[in-house]
């Protein structure tokens, strides 16, 4: 059995019933002592680690604070994981915490990051972990604006220049915020709202690395916004090796 998201919810399941097991690990792989057939049906294939890991993240996610959801309903494209809800009046988005990507350890990676955003200001706000049908789900700030996910087309072609070039800001000093702390962005994204300020979110594929790996890969996210919002061409990328060089570039744009 593959740790897939439907292994993710059978390990799910079988740890809430058969959370009283006592996991012994031994020599890299798992045993069930005093537990059920299905609890070891389900343990059998999975490596310790994984075992440790999907039980940490449903132990430890209550360390990121609860709330309690109000009126909740399926949201957009994505109605399996993403809902709308409120918290005290206050509109919030609920987020699916299922395993998914292969990594067990996905839950408590995306909290984590998600709150970190939200630390640090360049994110959306972090409310805390909640349920949602049984699955575990973490809830943040609802941002009405436009969106930038680097998939094409999005709406700085109607902005003027100093538009353009603050919201590049913003975004370049997020990036090279998170690159200080180790912290690699691996999908881009972020939302402008009406005011012009940038929150960036969607942090399935964020991940630690050393700190100069980590500004390589923010940089190279930088630069490509910068050749989307045609503050550079394609030509002038090779030419910034450096967030300082690429400030440098963006104020001179604006002007």
């Amino acid at each position: 059995m593959k740790f897939d998201h439907a292994a993710g919810d059978s390990l799910r399941s079988a740890l809430k019933k058969c959370f009283a097991a006592v996991v012994v690990v031994a020599m890299g792989s798992v045993s069930i002592a005093q537990a059920g057939p299905s609890c070891s049906k389900v343990f059998s294939s999975l490596s310790a680690q994984e075992v440790l890991e999907g039980i940490s993240w449903i132990t430890e996610l209550k360390q990121f604070g609860t709330v309690k959801l109000e009126n909740l309903t399926p949201y957009g494209d994505h109605p399996d994981f993403l809902y709308l809800s409120k918290i005290s009046g206050v509109e919030v988005i609920a987020k699916s915490l299922a395993p998914r990507f292969n990594r067990p350890s996905y839950p408590i990676e995306e909290v984590y990051f998600m709150k970190l955003l939200s630390d640090l200001g360049i994110g959306p706000k972090f409310f805390g972990v909640s349920e949602v049908k049984g699955e575990p789900v973490v809830v943040s700030q609802v941002i009405k604006g436009e969106i930038y996910h680097n998939l094409g087309d999005w709406p700085y072609k109607r902005w003027g220049m100093k538009r353009k070039a603050d919201t590049v800001k913003q975004a370049a000093l997020g990036l090279q915020e998170l690159a200080n702390l180790g912290v690699v962005a691996g999908d881009f994204q972020f939302f402008i709202d009406s005011n012009g300020k940038v929150y960036i979110f969607d942090t399935d594929y964020y991940f630690f690395q050393p700190v100069p790996q980590a500004n390589k890969v923010n940089l190279r996210h930088l630069t490509k916004l910068m050749i989307d919002t045609k503050i550079i061409s394609v030509h002038e990328e090779r030419n910034i090796v450096s967030f300082d060089q690429a400030f440098a570039v963006i104020e001179s744009y604006s002007k």
